[in-house]
Order: structure tokens, then C-alpha cells, then sequence
């Protein structure tokens, strides 16, 4: 006979009363996948009581947003977001990409003024993940956030909203005094496609040889992002005149 549903979360419970916390927090996962109300409450309980370890109330929070109902799912993460523990706030705002819900994208903008760096710099790659282009002059904005992480994830979502408005801004931020930032605001550049990137980002190729990672470097975004960027333009203005072979 085989295991019931019931019988799997009841195993999964002994897990969480036990000390170790991986073990506890694998469980805390689990318990998302099930969807039910016996798994949801437990879910609950463990986001609700504030002396439970940071992360497994964090993980709690994530493994709720998986519930059938977006309305609940959202609200859940809604409250989440407001929570005192950061960890918590930074899986919920990763959460909520997963959330089809337009105040997802408000409450997401809001964070991108949080005063924790790691709750902005989620919000900034969450927002470039649902790719709605109401984040766009909010992500502009963060550009010039104080955290390279901020940054180097408000450009990333740029070029994958693809709004052309982020051209100028991104163009500026070239010149950012971070190498990294620097690397992904060229890779930003390509997925816009759009030439007016080219100057700039042919003279990045000849001056900016400053190593990223693993042997990466800045450069090297700026030519891969020139090569998107004249590929884009070859689409949309193809070759139109094909030599006869009469006048060969």
C-alpha cells in the first residue's frame, strides 16, 4: 500500500522538530510542493512565529508563494515584504516574480528604496524577470544606486524589459566605477540592440581592458554587445540588392 499524502507530511513534521537545520529547511521546501491545507498551515505557522530560525521562516514565505490561489499567495507576500527580518523580505520580493499580480510590480518598485541592499538588488532582478515596463523609470533611477549589486542587476533587468527608454541612462552608467557593473550594463546595451550604443561601446573595446571574471573583461561585453547590435540592425534594414547574374 502506498504512502498517503497525510503520511508524507506527518514524516516531513518529524523532520521539523528535529535540530538540524538543513534538514529542517529541505523540509520547510517540501512542504510547497504539497498545497494543501494541512502543508499550508504548517507554512503559516513557521512565518508566523517570530523566535523560529531566519531562514526557515524565510524559505516558509517562499514555499507559500507556490499556493494555487494568487489572490492568498500574493497578500502572503505582501505582509512578508513589510516583515522586520530582511531574510525574509528578500524571499519574498524574490517570490514575487513567480506571482501574476499587477501590485506585485508597485510593491516591488517601492523596495527598490529599501534600506537593506540585498532586499533591493531582488526587487531590481525580480522586476526584470516579469518584464513589465511600468518599472522601467523606477529602474533608471536605481542606476545609481550606492550597491554595485543593486546596480549591476537594475541594468541586467533593463536589457531584459527592453525598453529603449533605459538607452541613455545605461549609456551614462558605462562609465560607472565599477568594472562588473560596467561588464553588465554593456551586456544590457546589446540586448537593447539599438546603434546609438555603438560609439560608446567601440570606444569601451579600446580602453577598458579591466578583468571581471574569469578572464572576462569588460571589453569583451562590449564587443559581444556590438555584435548583438549590428545583427539587430542587419534584421531590420536586410539586404535588399542581390546582383543579378546577368550583370555578372
Amino acid at each position: 500500500m502506498g504512502t498517503s499524502v497525510e503520511d508524507e507530511i506527518n514524516s516531513i513534521v518529524r523532520t521539523l522538530q528535529g535540530k538540524r537545520l538543513k534538514l529542517r529547511l529541505e523540509a520547510v521546501a517540501d512542504l510547497g510542493k504539497f498545497n494543501n491545507k494541512q502543508a499550508n498551515d504548517i507554512l503559516l505557522r513557521l512565518f508566523n512565529t517570530q523566535e523560529e530560525a531566519s531562514i526557515i521562516r524565510a524559505q516558509a514565505v517562499f514555499s507559500l508563494s507556490q499556493l494555487s490561489d494568487n489572490e492568498i499567495a500574493f497578500q502572503l507576500l505582501k505582509q512578508a515584504m513589510e516583515d522586520n527580518d530582511p531574510r525574509v523580505r528578500t524571499y519574498a520580493a524574490s517570490a514575487l516574480k513567480k506571482v501574476r499580480h499587477q501590485e506585485a510590480i508597485n510593491l516591488l518598485i517601492k523596495h527598490l528604496r529599501s534600506d537593506v541592499w540585498q532586499v533591493r538588488f531582488i526587487a531590481a532582478f525580480s522586476l526584470g524577470e516579469i518584464g513589465d515596463k511600468q518599472a522601467v523609470e523606477p529602474l533608471m533611477q536605481a542606476l545609481k544606486d550606492r550597491s554595485r549589486a543593486v546596480r549591476l542587476h537594475v541594468a541586467l533587468a533593463l536589457g531584459k524589459i527592453g525598453d529603449k527608454r533605459a538607452i541613455q541612462p545605461l549609456l551614462i552608467a558605462l562609465q560607472d566605477k565599477d568594472p562588473i557593473v560596467r561588464y553588465r550594463v554593456a551586456q544590457a546595451l546589446g540586448r537593447l540592440g539599438d546603434k546609438q550604443a555603438l560609439e560608446k561601446l567601440k570606444s569601451l573595446t579600446l580602453n577598458d581592458i579591466t578583468p571581471v571574471l574569469q578572464g572576462y573583461r569588460v571589453r569583451d561585453a562590449a564587443i559581444d554587445a556590438i555584435k548583438r547590435i549590428e545583427e539587430q540592425e542587419m534584421k531590420v534594414f536586410p539586404r535588399t540588392f542581390t546582383r543579378s547574374s546577368e550583370e555578372i
